[in-house]
């Protein structure tokens, strides 16, 4: 008996032992004085913001200069909250529909306009082929399906 039970004790309690030996105890992650655990480091200048839908409402210009302005007509886009959009080319009125989700992806409509003979941006067919957006601070990154740049937008003073 003595046998067995020197056995038990020299099998079973390694085998007990080495279950707790993998585990710690929980730690709290490092913070900084005064911060919150769930505070998260600040980000640079220069990281696009996550997306909220709200933050594209307003008026938005093309960053890439006009070839020409001859129908007086400055390129833009205004997203407005209730998911419609309306802009020029410069010389044709455009429209049509948006979304947007938290994690930048877009979707926009875009039916046409009238083809007046125009040599601006043509920011319609921009948002129509549009899939992902980034905002970085007061500049909007339009990209399509294969994450290549469509346009860049900046947004407009009081828009």
């Amino acid at each position: 008996m003595r046998l067995g039970a020197l056995f038990s004790s020299v099998v079973l309690v390694p085998v007990a032992l080495a279950g707790c030996a993998g585990s710690k105890p929980a730690e709290d992650p490092p913070t900084t004085a005064g911060a919150s655990p769930t505070a998260t480091t600040p980000t640079a200048a220069a990281t696009p913001q996550a997306i909220d839908r709200r933050m594209l409402l307003g008026r938005w210009t093309p960053v890439t200069p006009t070839s020409s302005n001859k129908w007086g007509t400055p390129p833009y886009v205004q997203f407005t909250d209730d998911g419609a959009w309306q802009g020029s080319d410069g010389c044709n009125p455009l429209k049509g529909r948006w979304s947007a989700s938290p994690g930048g992806a877009f979707q926009a409509s875009f039916p046409g306009s009238t083809e007046m003979g125009c040599d601006n941006v043509n920011v319609g067919p921009w948002l129509a082929s549009t899939r992902t957006v980034e905002i970085n601070g007061n500049m909007l990154t339009l990209r399509d399906a294969g994450d290549a740049q469509v346009g860049q937008l900046r947004r407009s003073a009081g828009g």
